[in-house]
């Protein structure tokens, strides 16, 4: 992630400030792709992440997770990203979720400054949820309907999303 991230970054300030700099933008392209195509490794069946991967860990981490799924649909931009995946990961965050809309941290942080309280953590998974939200509706057509998985309607991700609020309030 750390080779992919700040490749979306660069390209949105480029976009943002009209500049076309194709061999920076190619580059860039190219770096974020390989870092998606890594990031492969520590994904489980599920669709969560985590920092070893499930060779290793037990679980997929709840931080990792969200902050994933929010730099490949800023990634959707620039390069293909298999977005069954990412609607997978979606569906596990979303399991995640408290009655009271907090979200759980599951899994292990590299960075233990990261756990915070639930309300950080949901905070921050709120960022992710809200910026996936615009980019679920145009995929959503791709997937069979009669998966569980692809079952995330709009109105239910909405549902999600609000109650996320209330967590965070």
């Amino acid at each position: 992630m750390m080779g992919m991230v700040p490749n979306i970054y660069l390209l949105k300030y480029l976009n943002g400030k009209g500049l076309t700099v194709p061999e920076v933008e190619k580059m860039a392209k190219r770096y974020m792709k390989i870092g998606y195509d890594r990031e492969q490794k520590y994904r489980f069946p599920d669709g969560s992440y985590s920092v070893w991967g499930p060779k290793t860990d037990d679980t997929g981490s709840m931080w990792l997770t969200s902050f994933v799924v929010k730099a490949f649909v800023q990634a959707s931009k620039y390069i293909e990203v298999d977005k069954k995946s990412i609607m997978e990961s979606m569906y596990w965050i979303i399991k995640q979720q408290g009655e009271d809309g907090c979200f759980q941290n599951k899994g292990y942080a590299l960075h233990q400054e990261l756990k915070g309280d639930p309300t950080s953590l949901s905070a921050a998974v709120l960022v992710t949820l809200i910026e996936a939200k615009y980019v679920i509706a145009d995929w959503k057509p791709q997937f069979d309907s009669n998966s569980p998985r692809n079952s995330l309607d709009l109105e239910r991700f909405g549902q999600v999303i609000d109650k996320a609020y209330r967590c965070v309030q």
